[in-house]
């Protein structure tokens, strides 16, 4: 089995074929990520936007839960955020766990 990986920041775009693409998700279900404010494209329409890398990451963690389990948009939303919040706080922790260490 071989495992391809790509590494995403924020100075890579996307545009919206690659990212449907990638994401197995048709025009209208990006669209209304779009307009829920999940992801921000940059453009002024459809036809014209691209994304940001994260946007893919983003994307992918809403598709996975709301196929695992199973909750709405709005819910989802709420927990990509949250989740994108402890991961925040986790390598804020970890920064800090390293200034104290070599501090002592």
């Amino acid at each position: 089995m071989t495992i391809t990986a790509t590494v995403l920041d924020e100075d890579m775009t996307l545009t919206v074929a690659q990212l449907c693409e990638s994401l197995g998700l048709e025009l209208d279900e990006l669209i209304g990520y779009v307009q829920e404010g999940l992801v921000e494209p940059r453009g002024i329409s459809p036809q014209t936007w691209s994304f940001p890398g994260p946007a893919l990451k983003r994307l992918h963690t809403a598709l996975r839960l709301r196929r695992e389990l199973e909750i709405d948009l709005a819910g989802t939303i709420l927990a990509v955020e949250l989740l994108e919040e402890i991961e925040h706080l986790r390598a804020r922790v970890h920064a800090l766990e390293l200034l104290l260490g070599e501090a002592r």
